[in-house]
């Protein structure tokens, strides 16, 4: 039987390939073991495995435990780690009023640049969903400098991403292009494939916004397709969106609506609330997605 931290590793191998059940299984595995740190790692990873597949209970359950082990022990910088894990359940939720909190809270505890720059991205992010487009890139560059302090490379790359998208929002369209595209080398290169499905849906988008559709159509359908084969079913809504919006703007009417139909089935079963929003906005017609932009 491997030991506790050689599962942790695999199971990172696997959750990064979108092999989650083994993943699960390697985390579970860990989180039985003697060792403090061990234990409220595995039960982070375990809550991060459990949101990508939508047990918001079960992730937030996850992250607790992970968090309550971390306070018995005294690990002040893996308690901030199960914070993050639980300000991200609310933040796929779309609860960001529950998560903000949270994610200042982690800022005020830990001077270590890795753990301040996942609460970073997320604080862009959320801010970036809030329409505040120049805070968004502030803490997503905020975000990048930590994770170049800590030589994380898998930061960097989701930092890249997160930004490339706020470049996108704000109509950066070329910047945003370049950005993706390297975020997509980048998360390859740490071979998280999950990370490149994600940034390449983002490239999608901005894609779809330069009026550039068949070449939207090529990479949001390779992002459908990963997410797909990972169980992903969140990222999945997504997808079926931005793949409506892409039908749409080439007035493929009835498959935009069947892209929208699906993915609003699956937003309300998945209980994910801002994309339930989203989805109902575009089949009654009262929205206007990526209208287009100048660069």
């Amino acid at each position: 039987m491997p030991e506790p931290l050689g599962d942790i590793e695999e199971g990172l191998r696997f959750e990064k390939s979108g092999m989650l059940d083994r993943a699960l299984a390697h985390y579970e595995a860990a989180s039985s073991g003697d060792d403090p740190l061990t234990v409220t790692t595995a039960w982070r990873r375990r809550a991060s495995v459990l949101r990508t597949r939508c047990d918001w209970e079960g992730a937030l359950a996850a992250a607790r435990e992970s968090a309550a082990v971390a306070l018995r022990y005294g690990l002040a910088d893996a308690h901030a780690e199960a914070l993050n894990a639980e300000a991200a359940v609310f933040q796929s939720q779309g609860d960001f009023d529950a998560a903000v909190p949270i994610l200042e809270r982690i800022l005020g505890m830990t001077k270590e640049p890795r753990i301040r720059g996942v609460a970073l991205q997320n604080l862009g992010s959320i801010a970036a969903e809030r329409g505040d487009y120049e805070t968004a890139e502030r803490r997503f560059l905020e975000s990048y400098r930590c994770f170049r302090d800590a030589e994380y490379d898998w930061g960097q790359a989701f930092a890249l991403n997160n930004y490339g998208r706020a470049a996108m929002d704000r109509g950066s369209l070329e910047i945003a292009e370049r950005v993706l595209s390297r975020a997509v080398e980048l998360a390859r290169s740490v071979e998280d494939l999950d990370l490149a499905a994600l940034a390449t849906m983002n490239l999608a988008e901005t894609m779809l916004s330069a009026n550039d559709l068949e070449r939207a159509d090529e990479a949001a359908s390779t992002a459908l397709g990963y997410f797909d084969m990972a169980g992903n079913r969140w990222r999945r809504v997504e997808c079926l969106r931005l793949l409506g919006d892409i039908n749409r703007r080439d007035a493929q009417h009835e498959v935009a609506t069947r892209c929208y139909e699906q993915g609003l089935l699956l937003a309300r079963e998945l209980g994910v609330h801002l994309e339930i929003a989203r989805l109902e906005e575009r089949l009654r017609g009262e929205d206007n997605p990526n209208p287009g932009s100048e660069t």
